[in-house]
């Protein structure tokens, strides 16, 4: 089991740096029949950032925004999802003892509930990996 995170699924459906490494990843996980893992807001986060890029950051345009949204139901649709509800009492510790974002204290609290590795692409979470005690998938090892 991994958990993924919405980082990492935006680098596998548009492109920008790292991409490649998020999509052979991926390739690799799925090719193994691992699975992935997520809190159910992931589908807000990714629409969110995919809107980013639309509008804010302007570097996909409508035609990639709609192939990422449909490169994003095809993942979606395959993740294993845990209510942010049952993850919210220990998302909330490790939010406030660790000064991590709520958002991302879900996924860190489902990675310490599995005991999964995180699939993240997001270097202030994985900075945060050693002092709060979760394990970062290290892709160098797929």
């Amino acid at each position: 089991m991994i958990v993924i995170d919405s980082s990492a699924v935006i680098k596998i459906v548009i492109t920008e740096e790292n991409s490649d490494l998020a999509r052979q990843a991926f390739s690799l996980i799925t090719e193994r029949g691992e699975p992935l893992l997520a809190p159910n807001i992931i589908f807000s986060e990714v629409m969110n950032g995919l809107w980013k890029h639309n509008v804010l950051l302007k570097d996909i345009n409508n035609r990639k925004l709609d192939l990422a949204k449909s490169s994003f139901a095809s993942i979606y649709n395959n993740l294993e999802l845990s209510s942010q509800i049952e993850l919210a009492e220990e998302a909330i510790k490790l939010a406030t003892s660790h000064k991590i974002t709520f958002y991302d204290s879900l996924y860190v609290a489902l990675n310490v509930k599995t005991r999964s590795p995180l699939f993240t692409f997001d270097n202030l979470l994985k900075g945060k990996a050693k002092e709060v005690g979760f394990e970062v998938l290290d892709l160098s090892k797929l």
